[in-house]
């Protein structure tokens, strides 16, 4: 019981920071919309933002459906299977996408570091781009540490022989 309470606070903190994100994306779209519609011309701004705002909203959401067990699968499949032969297919989706999401780590890793080397520029704010690159990589290693746990408990359950 000890353990539900922090993974609950920690969901309900994630989807606070997923209104928040949103919010924020809808709020600086609908200034550079009426910006648009009133001057003829947007803050250029406002599009880097709204894209870096989509991808914090993309790999935190991400994380939450993960530990939900909500992220993409086809459930036709999994439904008609034994739930023994369920089990044995969610572990072999969550060793996938753990293996997947570690690379992603390692490959977001070397893209903040090029950008750190390399001095990148955003192009209409003026900032290093690895202001921007630095959260991919935390939020990855993030989801790869809940798929961890993830496939820890499947393989566990079914060394257990435990639904």
């Amino acid at each position: 019981m000890s353990d539900e309470t922090p993974t609950k606070k920690w969901l309900l903190f994630e989807d606070s920071l997923l209104v928040l994100f949103m919010a924020a994306l809808a709020c600086i779209t609908m200034c550079n919309v009426l910006a648009r519609y009133f001057t003829t011309s947007s803050f250029a701004w406002t599009e880097e933002l709204s894209i870096f705002l989509l991808i914090l909203v993309t790999m935190v959401g991400s994380s939450s459906a993960f530990i939900r067990y909500q992220h993409i699968r086809i459930e036709l499949i999994i439904n008609s299977c034994s739930s023994r032969l369920r089990q044995r297919l969610d572990w072999v989706a969550s060793t996938v996408c753990l293996a997947f999401f570690i690379l992603f780590t390692v490959l977001f890793i070397r893209l903040c570091l090029d950008e750190i080397e390399y001095g990148d520029i955003s192009p209409a704010i003026g900032v290093p781009m690895w202001y921007y690159t630095i959260f991919l990589p935390l939020f990855s290693l993030l989801i790869s540490l809940r798929l961890l746990r993830q496939w820890w408990e499947l393989s566990t359950a079914i060394l257990r022989g435990k639904k």
